[in-house]
């Protein structure tokens, strides 16, 4: 059968009894594709079996690069009429990807009246869905990773404050009013638990439409890590906020955070509960690290506030 009808038998394939994922399932009829075409048309041998050794790759099992390469090689030999007949149905698919360039080369294709000019424009065309959708692979693969390490971050902060507050509620009584000396990490912990959740919200409403630069750019590890700690200052300066009572008022709690649990009842054995003081300052200090403007806005206030105040104070001049 030769080289050409070699590639075509799937048997060959080393990756045959592979788990057939939706991705390998579509890489193997992509090729097949390819092969069929390569079997039916009349190129020169040298051509076509360089052609055939891109088809006949098993290096990797979904070498797309390899398949995309074929396929431009395989473009620049089609006949005029065979180049007509995929561009009407590449175009649409270039429209339905986002395929920038889809507009500017579907109107010089339509102007263009001889058949090397219309071959050129739609290679161009091919190089520019070949990269799409190799951009596509790369965004998600990108996507998954980013996601992954997102929930690791999220798993280990959560048991850690986990652990750390089901131990100071159990033994708050033996260890001595474990929270009342803690209160100030738990606000802390609180903080860096609220811009785990911003970021982490922010990202599965989005994650459909995030690209490799944004995912690079914003949820790089570096930056989740900078957003935690700028958390953790934004709970430690709101706690200053109000423990210097220059936050006050029914929503806010009071500074009395050295009984952060009570038990209904003296001596009572069962778990104990948080304060009203102790709960709100938790419930602020999560605010304060999943808002991003919530404490600069606080800041300029009190600035605001500072200098009307000296203005005041100021000696007339009459």
């Amino acid at each position: 059968m030769g080289e050409v009808g070699r590639i075509s038998d799937e048997k060959q394939l080393p990756f045959q009894h592979a788990r057939q994922s939706d991705d390998l399932i579509l890489w193997k009829t992509y090729r097949i594709d390819l092969a069929a075409e390569l079997d039916r048309i009349s190129i020169e041998e040298a051509v076509k079996t360089k052609i055939a050794n891109l088809l006949g790759s098993t290096a990797e099992p979904k070498a797309w690069e390899h398949l995309y390469e074929a396929e431009q090689r395989l473009a620049a030999v089609r006949s005029d009429d065979a180049v007509k007949a995929d561009w009407a149905r590449r175009i649409v698919e270039a429209e339905n990807l986002g395929v920038g360039s889809a507009a500017a080369l579907k109107a010089q294709f339509g102007a263009i009246d001889t058949a090397e000019n219309r071959k050129g424009t739609y290679l161009a065309l091919l190089d520019d869905l070949h990269f799409r959708y190799a951009k596509r692979r790369l965004d998600r693969h990108t996507r998954m990773k980013t996601a992954t390490w997102l929930n690791n971050v999220g798993v280990l902060l959560c048991a850690l404050g986990l652990l750390f507050t089901v131990v100071g509620w159990v033994f708050c009584q033996s260890f001595g009013d474990f929270l009342a000396r803690t209160h100030l990490l738990y606000a802390i912990w609180c903080g860096m638990l609220g811009a785990y959740f911003s970021r982490s919200v922010s990202m599965r409403s989005s994650i459909a439409t995030l690209d490799y630069d944004v995912l690079m750019t914003d949820y790089s590890r570096w930056s989740v890590i900078q957003r935690l700690v700028i958390g953790a200052i934004a709970a430690f300066v709101m706690y200053l906020l109000i423990a210097g009572n220059l936050l006050a008022g029914d929503l806010f709690p009071t500074t009395d955070f050295s009984k952060p649990v009570v038990n209904p009842k003296p001596g009572d054995p069962s778990l104990a509960i948080p304060s009203i003081a102790f709960a709100k300052l938790l419930v602020w200090s999560v605010i304060a690290g999943f808002s991003e403007r919530l404490l600069p806005d606080q800041l300029s206030r009190l600035e605001n506030s500072a200098q009307a105040s000296s203005g005041d104070k100021r000696p007339s001049t009459k």
